[in-house]
């Protein structure tokens, strides 16, 4: 009887180690844990260049940079310094009869620590002084090449700081 008790016990411990290693309790053993980064967590961005409107087309995409670390519980999810994707959905340059340029700068995404791709949502909006009544005014009363003066570009410098949100729950491993 004894015999037999001994090698219910050997069996009992050699099924929770399978368990243990086919990942029944894969937290256990891995030491990975997982932290939830909340929909509308806010993430700073900034511009790492200048960008002009008589520069850029529109869909063009461009590297922002994370401003300082995004944590959760104390615990960095995403580094600041870290590249962060935008794309220019609208740009237009300036144009006769003193039309302005426009910019329109979408943020869309970051790599968390994990290698995650975060979706994030926020733009930054620049227009350059328009100078419309002006061209017209000037074209009508004094000389028609007036007419021809153009608006002012629209311009991002570098460093310009935009707030962006994080779009849903993600899950990072640390």
């Amino acid at each position: 009887m004894r015999f037999s008790n001994y090698f219910s016990k050997k069996i009992v411990y050699f099924l929770i180690l399978s368990l243990l290693i086919f990942g029944i309790f894969p937290g256990r053993l891995s030491g990975a844990e997982q932290v939830t980064l909340r929909s509308g967590t806010e993430v700073y961005v900034e511009t790492v260049s200048s960008y002009s409107s008589k520069d850029i087309a529109e869909g063009e995409e461009i590297n922002l940079r994370v401003v300082s670390d995004i944590t959760v519980d104390g615990i960095v999810v995403i580094e600041e310094g870290s590249s962060v994707v935008g794309t220019f959905s609208r740009a237009d340059s300036s144009s006769f009869f003193g039309q302005e340029g426009v910019l329109e700068l979408n943020i869309r995404s970051v790599v968390a620590v994990d290698g995650t791709n975060v979706q994030l949502t926020g733009n930054h909006f620049a227009r350059g002084d328009d100078r419309q009544m002006i061209a017209i005014m000037s074209g009508i009363f004094l000389c028609l090449p007036a007419l021809f003066i153009s608006g002012e570009e629209a311009e991002i410098p570098a460093g310009t700081r935009i707030s962006s949100r994080v779009t849903s729950n993600v899950q990072i491993e640390i």
